[in-house]
């Protein structure tokens, strides 16, 4: 019925076109994709990041410490968090994503 590689022409096509303009065909109504469209637009996927934030590098020294700490201790309220932060010279966040993360 349709001709062999259609569709990957016509995604290809909407690929080449720019990107979210508000009268671009390939995007349809209310700035949505149409059918075999694709967005070149900023992919979490692809980017590997949903912010682009960097990941975080910790230490060998930093990993050990809080290893330790989390055998012993699986919870931290605040106030520990941040003066344990303070001590391996971390923010309070790092700690709190890195402890919810290992449980």
């Amino acid at each position: 019925m349709w001709p062999e590689g259609f569709y990957r022409r016509e995604a290809r096509a909407a690929v080449m076109r720019s990107d979210h303009d508000d009268d671009d065909p390939a995007h349809g109504d209310g700035g949505r994709l149409a059918a075999g469209a694709r967005c070149r637009g900023n992919n979490a996927a692809a980017a590997g990041r949903r912010n682009g934030a960097p990941r975080t590098v910790f230490t060998r020294a930093q990993l050990d410490a809080m290893e330790d700490r989390f055998v012993r201790q699986s919870f931290l309220t605040r106030e520990e968090r941040i003066e344990f932060a303070d001590e391996i010279q971390l923010t309070e966040r790092q700690i709190l994503v890195w402890f919810q993360n290992r449980r």
